[in-house]
């Protein structure tokens, strides 16, 4: 969990739902991104991975055609009473040119 709290801290977030689709290699999930910044993101869904498992993902930008997939680890959960409201979910694997474009439009979108 503070690693993933750390990197919140540590890069600028963007407030922006996004379309996302997590889970293993053989079954996805479809949900929705509420923030991202260069270290991950945070998933809405009230079903979310366990704490430290891997999870692969995919999204794109807004306006964007181009797939960003990567593999994530599941840093922390967001509860609210008995009911799961979503996961934070750490990139562990973006290539240059991934944390290039995330980069890039976190720039753009902070600065509008």
């Amino acid at each position: 969990m503070s690693d993933f709290v750390s990197e919140k801290r540590q890069f600028g977030r963007v407030t922006k739902r996004l379309e996302i689709c997590f889970g293993s290699y053989d079954e996805f999930v479809e949900s929705y991104a509420e923030n991202l910044g260069m270290g991950g993101l945070f998933v809405l869904t009230e079903e979310p991975a366990k704490i430290g498992e891997k999870v692969y993902i995919q999204f794109n930008l807004p306006g964007t055609e181009y797939v960003i997939q990567c593999e994530g680890e599941v840093k922390w959960l967001k509860k609210q009473g008995e009911r799961y409201l979503g996961m934070g979910i750490g990139f562990a694997s973006l290539n240059d040119e991934d944390r290039d474009l995330i980069d890039n439009y976190i720039h753009r979108t902070t600065e509008q």
